[in-house]
């Protein structure tokens, strides 16, 4: 046997020894990871929470501080741009960006956007955030404004700059300025279109973002006018050819819907920026006097609501109608057949447009060589000039004054803030209207609300004229209230009863006792209309307490009841008509408009409105409170915009 070589036998193998393996179940496994889990996660979660923590801090302190500096910021901008300083205007609105873009990075901050998906915060968040955005698109519109203002040369010693030279407006600097009015017009709209969100509900908040909400409203509403004037200036005022119009001129005392009856005719020429009165003369000479010619062309509506009152065929008639485009229209295609002139459009002033436009002018000599300043000239139009007995005489009294009003326009001789800002008082009160033939300049005038017809698309419109069918000027001493009570029976539907209240100031002498057949007694006789809004039903009407029938027929789209009405000198008649209309709320407001009728003193409008059950009112335009029930009182010397916002209880 080889010694190496050894057999099973002969080895001693120890017997195997058995290892215990102590195996950690899963489920604990699990539970220490959930545990380290929780502890990293708790800490993190902490660790963000104290993040969040410090950044609304601190984003709370930068908003309450900019917030806190923003109302004299802008106030400040605001003085310093409208005395025309704008070199200060420059330094104030570099603040107020300052301000803006902390405010738009403290609504912006991780806290805040983490508020904005909080139920019940959200909606304050996103309020914030969109008043920062305002701000933004606010301050860009004043550094546009002010480049405006450099374009116009405007100095604190020449608000309006060089726009005026010599009784001329200088269009190239009006071209130079228009991009900068219309970049300024752009940013407002917008802003007040960003502000179309839910007011905050905190009310330290709500307080400020619905005054912001009313300025920025009035100051898009003007940036929109700005723009358009300077849009349509050059072209009307003959930039490239010269432009002729119908200047008509209405005489109040004996009233119709866009003014008074068309006494006195004259053509204005405008070429390169001045405007010339080239002739004057008495209406008959310039349209046709037959009742019998031939019919002017007008919408069906037109037609079939006025042609029965010879509006088609009597120029005096033509303004029965407030829808003073229509009117002027029908008076162009007039004038052409009677003379075979034609014009670009229509200028319609009366005495107290006049008047108003000679704030800023030096007197009028009128022909018996008295000179006449503003205060008088409306009494000298319209009650002296019909002392005269001989109507030749009457005619070259009135056409001698407005001959000289508008010979001292052409010459310059105004102040052009003063008259400029007559200007604008005429347009607003409606005595003084314009009308162009081309569809662009129209619209631009309708912005501008200068054609007396900005109301035509808006549903809910309350309109009360009355036409002198005396023959008389006795409307010189009409004077007219009227109390509207609104009552929404739900958010859909309002009920309306309002009264108009007609008084008769003739004294027992007074030179228009002499002038027409019901004068001599100082008998008003007319017709009373009330244009109610879009789908309103008539119910009751009244006059004195006395029942009578609805006549109604359609102005465009709204509908007009009316009555004939004499009233006699120191009487009082009031006519009280009830109608039912629909709200046309949208978003929870309703909006409706008192429209005014030119005359010698505007009406004095009563308003009370009831909210629906479970509603509370809140006007817009004011700072009020909302409440059950709204009473106000306005003077209709221009359109009244109301604003109802409806509240839930």
């Amino acid at each position: 046997m080889n010694p190496q070589e050894t057999t099973e036998s002969d080895v001693d193998v120890p017997s195997p020894t058995r290892v215990r393996v102590r195996r950690r179940s899963t489920r604990g496994r699990r539970q220490r990871r959930q545990q380290l889990a929780l502890k990293w996660g708790g800490g993190a979660l902490l660790a963000v929470a104290l993040i969040l923590l410090g950044d609304g801090i601190y984003a709370s302190w930068k908003l309450a501080t900019t917030l806190h500096e923003l109302p004299g910021a802008i106030e400040e901008a605001r003085a310093a741009l409208g005395d025309a300083r704008l070199d200060a205007a420059e330094a104030r609105f570099g603040r107020l960006r300052t301000l803006a873009d902390d405010f738009s990075r403290a609504v912006g901050r991780p806290s805040f956007r983490l508020l904005g998906i909080t139920p019940g915060i959200g909606d304050d968040v996103d309020s914030l955030a969109a008043l920062a955005r305002a701000t933004d698109l606010s301050t860009s519109a004043g550094v546009s404004a002010i480049d405006a203002g450099r374009a116009l040369k405007v100095t604190p010693q020449q608000p309006l700059g060089e726009l005026f030279r010599d009784g001329r407006v200088d269009l190239d600097i009006v071209r130079d300025a228009d991009p900068f009015v219309a970049e300024a017009a752009g940013y407002l709209i917008e802003a007040d279109e960003a502000l179309d969100v839910e007011s905050p509900q905190l009310p330290i908040l709500a307080t400020g973002f619905d005054t912001a909400q009313r300025v920025l409203s009035s100051a898009a509403e003007t940036a929109r006018k700005a723009g358009a004037a300077f849009e349509v200036m050059p072209e009307l005022l003959g930039a490239q050819t010269q432009r002729e119009y119908l200047l008509a001129f209405q005489a109040l005392g004996e009233a119709r819907a866009t003014g008074g009856v068309l006494g006195t005719y004259g053509t204005l020429e405008a070429n390169t920026g001045r405007l010339r009165l080239r002739d004057i003369h008495e209406v008959t000479k310039g349209f046709p006097t037959s009742l019998g010619g031939s019919k002017a062309q007008a919408p069906r509506s037109f037609r079939k609501s006025y042609g029965p009152q010879s509006a088609l065929v009597q120029s005096q008639q033509t303004n029965v109608s407030p829808n003073f485009p229509i009117v002027a229209d029908v008076w162009l295609q007039m004038h052409e057949s009677k003379t075979g002139r034609q014009h670009d459009g229509v200028a319609a002033m009366d005495p107290v447009a006049l008047q108003m436009m000679m704030k800023g002018t030096d007197e009028v000599r009128a022909p018996d060589g008295e000179m006449l300043d503003a205060s008088e000239v409306v009494e000298a139009l319209s009650v002296k000039s019909y002392a005269y007995e001989v109507e030749a005489r009457q005619q070259a009294y009135l056409e001698g004054i407005v001959r000289s009003f508008w010979d001292n326009v052409y010459e310059g001789r105004f102040e052009a803030e003063e008259f400029v800002e007559g200007l604008a008082l005429a347009l607003e009160s409606q005595h003084l209207k314009i009308y162009s033939t081309s569809e662009d300049e129209q619209e631009a005038l309708d912005t501008l609300s200068a054609s007396g017809y900005s109301w035509a698309d808006v549903p809910n419109v309350q309109m009360i004229w009355h036409n002198n069918y005396g023959g008389n000027k006795l409307d010189y001493y009409a004077r007219r209230d009227i109390e509207t009570k609104i009552t929404f029976e739900s958010p859909e539907v309002m009920a309306v009863d309002t009264t108009a209240i007609m008084r008769n100031l003739t004294p027992d002498e007074s030179p228009l006792l002499q002038v027409g057949p019901s004068a001599r007694r100082g008998i008003n006789v007319m017709t009373l209309n009330v244009m109610a809004p879009e789908e309103a039903t008539f119910g009751g009407r009244s006059t004195n307490g006395r029942q009578g029938r609805a006549i109604v027929y359609p102005e465009g789209t709204h509908p007009v009841t009316w009555r004939l009405l004499r009233v006699g000198p120191g009487e009082e008649l009031a006519h009280r008509v009830e109608y039912r209309a629909p709200t046309h709320e949208e978003d929870g407001e309703v909006e409706m408009w008192f429209v005014p009728q030119p005359m010698f003193v505007a009406d004095d409008l009563a308003l009370e409105l009831q909210a629906p059950p479970g509603y509370l009112l809140e006007d817009v335009g004011s700072s009020g409170a909302p409440t059950r029930r709204l009473s106000m009182t306005k003077t209709l010397n221009d359109t009244v915009k109301l604003r109802i916002r409806l509240v839930a209880e």
